[in-house]
């Protein structure tokens, strides 16, 4: 099963810092968070500070690193899937985050060295965006946008 991943993060570096994280299965299953203890305002681009920040959701999203990790791993576990693939259209900026989040507690049913690539065209991804009401730039509304996308035959494989 094809899991898609976004996560939303404090600027386009190389040492980013986690802000979200949201996890979307094919079968609707899915997991957000967005962290409390990983960056300050400070930390952020301009960019992040006008189109990421805005659209947290808050409340019981909102979590420490050490929850978030224990959380998500759990989650993972629960899907009692195997041969579960995580499906990304950032893999260079996402997929640090999720190995910082599993750690060494990686489940067996996850892939661990591969993931599915893939990308929207970008006339495709603002139509679902109006289409569905997603919002850009927040991890769960971009997770859930990749589903839908792909399930619809919409994105392809790089």
């Amino acid at each position: 099963m094809k899991i898609f991943v976004d996560t939303e993060f404090t600027d386009l570096t190389k040492d980013n810092k986690l802000i979200s994280i949201a996890l979307v299965c094919e079968n609707g299953k899915s997991f957000y968070a967005e962290l409390t203890d990983t960056y300050s305002i400070r930390d952020c681009s301009d960019f992040v500070k006008a189109e990421v920040l805005p659209k947290l959701i808050g409340g019981d999203y909102r979590c420490t690193f050490a929850q978030c990790s224990r959380d998500l791993v759990h989650w993972i576990h629960s899907l009692e899937g195997y041969d579960d693939i995580l499906a990304m259209d950032a893999i260079r900026w996402d997929m640090p985050h999720v190995e910082s989040l599993i750690g060494h507690d990686w489940p067996e049913t996850l892939r661990r060295r591969e993931a599915y690539k893939f990308m929207i065209p970008y006339k495709t991804e603002e139509l679902l965006q109006q289409e569905f009401n997603f919002k850009p730039h927040n991890a769960l509304h971009d997770a859930m946008l990749m589903k839908l996308a792909y399930k619809l035959g919409f994105t392809c494989e790089i």
